[in-house]
């Protein structure tokens, strides 16, 4: 029944997209997206997001394109364009206050144009803030981090303090200087390249994981490049010289060798 509600809720919410298109739009390019042009109606995908209990939309859910930075808001609708996103989609974090985050990958192409349902999960205890650090201390998402680096565990850990000292230097550079052994290459016409770990036999290139979602590689057991991760956005850095040091849920079923798992910041 709730689900039935959702989806009627939602095929509302996508005849009330034109005028939330608009609204959206025009929040995007005043942050500095440039508007996707008329004849490109698949760059206006919609996103609805709704509450898990009531299926009542939720306006001023923040969505934001975690590799470029930009965000936008839902109208009162629940409704967000996704025009702000490049061509071919991206990785987004969606999240309200009093809500379980939600972080997943999102195309965008003339073959993906249906609207996308987006269903938030409440949270039954909100976090205690502690004042020590930033948002790494005040997320669910990052407690993990948190616990893996306070048991001093087999992987390399980049703090948020220590990202803030990096500044704007790109996150290859970073992970070279504050990683030991982690084998990072820059070709001439290509970024930060992350290779399999000397600790390896065989396998692959590590996996690469961004708020717990694993990202595709290029090929498989091709090295991920790292150009497009930008340092002041992170909020951790854990790395694993091989799969079998990984905690199990980065463990994953690939042929990988070594892991390396990103968190972005919250605020």
């Amino acid at each position: 029944m709730r689900q039935a509600l959702l989806l009627s809720r939602f095929a509302l919410t996508a005849v009330l997209a034109t005028a939330a298109v608009n609204a959206t739009a025009s929040t995007a390019v005043a942050q500095g997206t440039p508007a996707a042009p008329a004849d490109q109606a698949y760059r206006h995908r919609v996103l609805g997001v709704f509450d898990e209990l009531s299926g009542a939309a939720i306006e001023g859910a923040e969505v934001t394109d975690i590799l470029a930075g930009l965000t936008a808001r839902t109208s009162s609708s629940g409704a967000v364009s996704l025009a702000f996103l490049p061509d071919g989609g991206g990785m987004i974090r969606i999240r309200k206050f009093g809500y379980e985050q939600v972080t997943m990958f999102v195309s965008i192409s003339p073959a993906d144009t249906a609207p996308i349902t987006i269903i938030l999960n409440r949270i039954a205890t909100l976090p205690t803030i502690v004042t020590r650090d930033s948002a790494l201390f005040q997320s669910p998402r990052l407690q993990g981090f948190a616990a893996r680096l306070g048991k001093a565990s087999a992987g390399h850990f980049i703090t948020p303090d220590e990202l803030r000292k990096e500044g704007g230097r790109p996150l290859g550079e970073v992970l070279i200087h504050r990683i030991p052994g982690i084998i990072i290459t820059q070709g001439r016409h290509s970024g930060y390249l992350l290779q399999r770990s000397a600790h390896c036999g065989r396998g692959g290139a590590p996996d690469v994981y961004l708020d717990g979602v694993p990202l595709a590689h290029p090929q498989p057991g091709a090295p991920m490049d790292l150009s497009d991760f930008q340092t002041e956005n992170l909020a951790g850095v854990e790395y694993y010289a091989t799969a079998s040091l990984a905690p199990l849920e980065f463990s994953g079923t690939s042929q990988a060798c070594g892991v390396l798992v990103l968190w972005t910041r919250e605020k």
